[in-house]
């Protein structure tokens, strides 16, 4: 019998901009401290996607 095994080997977002933006927004999130009021948190967190998703998809200046 022939081997069927499936290998999928780059979905078709997985280099797109919202999922770069995404994986870095997961890796920074956590240096996100926590505000009293929890729609203040939700606010920085979607800022801070918002800033991830137009670095990967406009770039950004650096300060260097």
């Amino acid at each position: 019998m022939v081997d069927q095994t499936v290998s999928i080997d780059n979905m078709p977002d997985s280099g797109s901009k919202q999922n770069v933006a995404f994986k870095l927004w997961n890796v920074l999130r956590y240096d996100i401290r926590d505000k009293d009021d929890p729609v203040a948190t939700i606010n920085q967190s979607l800022d801070l996607f918002a800033t991830c998703l137009q670095a990967a998809s406009y770039g950004r200046k650096t300060s260097l």
